[in-house]
């Protein structure tokens, strides 16, 4: 779910936001992001701490508790949650701010010149 959250903001992004240089859609792409990133680190939550939890391995209770090697890969996804989606959804809001206000400077400037003529 989170891969494919991510993906899909990542397309908005270079579908509408960079396209469009419109600042609604950057707004959008940021919610996507966070919301991505919330999605990621939820998922590694749930994954690291379900490694520690109790098990039954044996008829006779001689091993309580099951550890399993999957930790590194739930910390991974926690790093790609935190570490990759919030940056992105930083630089994609500025990144569509700016277009905006490169849009509006255009359409002023326009504007003036033919005042001019």
């Amino acid at each position: 779910m989170t891969l494919i959250w991510g993906f899909g903001s990542i397309a908005l992004h270079f579908w509408k936001t960079l396209r469009t240089h419109d600042y609604f859609w950057s707004k959008i792409v940021l919610l996507n992001y966070l919301f991505t990133s919330i999605l990621g680190t939820c998922a590694a939550g749930t994954w690291v701490g379900s490694i520690a939890a109790e098990k039954n391995v044996v008829e006779y209770g001689v091993e309580k508790y099951l550890w399993r090697g999957d930790y590194g890969i739930g910390i991974w996804l926690f790093w790609i949650g935190a570490g990759c989606f919030l940056p992105a959804a930083a630089l994609a809001f500025e990144g569509g701010f700016i277009n905006h206000k490169a849009a509006e400077y255009k359409k002023l400037k326009e504007e003036f010149e033919n005042q001019k003529k």
